[in-house]
């Protein structure tokens, strides 16, 4: 909603080296994936906001030497 609160889903943190954040929708389809840690997924497909609901998140990165996996879900609201 452009207040700057949670604006934004990306990871925090000091990883330069083998990071990927990929979101998909709920029917597995990839709708965001980026390799820079300082770039964060606003909420849109293709310029336009998503539709409001549930998407899936993975974050692999390497953390201190060490590979890291995580996923979840996040929820979309407007």
């Amino acid at each position: 909603n452009g207040d700057l609160i949670n604006d934004e889903l990306k990871a925090i943190g000091n990883c330069s080296i083998g990071f990927l954040l990929s979101i998909y929708d709920r029917w597995g389809k990839k709708v965001f994936e980026t390799a820079d840690i300082t770039i964060g997924w606003n909420g849109q497909i293709n310029g336009k906001n998503a539709e409001p609901g549930v998407y899936v998140y993975q974050l692999e990165a390497i953390v201190n030497g060490e590979p890291i996996q995580k996923s979840g879900n996040v929820t979309l609201t407007r």
